[in-house]
Parts: structure tokens; C-alpha cells; sequence
């Protein structure tokens, strides 16, 4: 049921709206972000989730 791999849409990450949608406006805002916290909470997950937004919806190019 769960794959420890990290997802990469948002219908796959659980529980994070506010994070994604917090992160992206601040990008927007052309504010730094850091996300940081224990291993395996979620970080790298939460991150290709914000690019891939970003990417879709603002054409964004990140890396």
C-alpha cells in the first residue's frame, strides 16, 4: 500500500495542502525556501511535489 520511494503528484502526498500551497506562494513571492526536518518525514516528497506544481501551473523550470 505504501511505497517508500518519493511521490511526485500531489494527490499522492497526504496531509500537506497548506505546506504546498504555503511553499509555492512564497516562491512566487520570490522568497527563499528551506525545508528541512527528521529523516524520512517527507522532505524530498514535499519538494518534487512543489516543483512539479510549480512546473504545471506557473511554468517553472527547476531542477
Amino acid at each position: 500500500m505504501f511505497d517508500l520511494h518519493p511521490k511526485e503528484d500531489r494527490k499522492e502526498l497526504f496531509g500537506r495542502d497548506k505546506e504546498i500551497d504555503y511553499a509555492i506562494s512564497q516562491l512566487l513571492s520570490k522568497n527563499w525556501l528551506t525545508i528541512g526536518g527528521q529523516r524520512e518525514i517527507g522532505k524530498t516528497s514535499l519538494m518534487k511535489v512543489i516543483i512539479n506544481e510549480m512546473k504545471k501551473n506557473y511554468g517553472f523550470k527547476g531542477i
